[in-house]
């Protein structure tokens, strides 16, 4: 794991996460959105705009005295990363949870957040692992994070176009 700043759109499904129950049953609430970022990465050139569906399973846990301990939220997205320059674009998919122990602040964030395929010739951008946003501020990451770590000029230069 190594410390990183985040540059990118982890704003964008930024959510909150789970725990253990107490005498209180947990609560769960799902919701279906849209999503759309106009700035999701910058390009030389263009930005990147993204346009998702997002499906969020949320449960919240409670400790005996009824007060909300921890949040897990599982959350599903399907899109489209495309350059509105020239009107290419690529799919893009997430399947993650994001868990938040309320008491500390304490966030993580496993699983794909996002993965964009050429169709019929591979993977070009993802971020996928996990990140650990710790109380003090410290971010730990494990596995690629693409937009993280500043990867994505396949990306761009596969939505500049030929």
């Amino acid at each position: 794991m190594r410390k990183l700043t985040i540059t990118s759109a982890f704003a964008v499904l930024a959510l909150a996460a789970g725990g253990t129950a107490g005498a209180t049953a947990p609560t769960t609430i799902h919701q279906s959105f849209p999503r759309s970022i106009p700035h999701y990465l910058a390009c030389p050139g263009f930005w990147i705009e993204g346009e998702f569906q997002i499906d969020q399973t949320t449960a919240t846990f409670y400790a005996e005295d009824g007060t909300a301990i921890k949040v897990v939220r599982h959350v599903r997205s399907d899109g489209t990363l495309s350059n509105p320059l020239t009107g290419r674009s690529i799919p893009d998919t997430g399947n993650f949870k994001v868990t938040v122990d309320v008491a500390t602040g304490e966030r993580t964030i496993d699983g794909n957040l996002n993965t964009a395929t050429i169709p019929s010739g591979g993977v070009i951008y993802h971020a996928v692992g996990r990140l650990a946003f710790e109380p003090d501020g410290t971010i730990l990451e494990a596995g690629p994070h693409d937009d993280a770590d500043n990867n994505y000029g396949d990306l761009c230069s596969y939505l500049a176009g030929p």
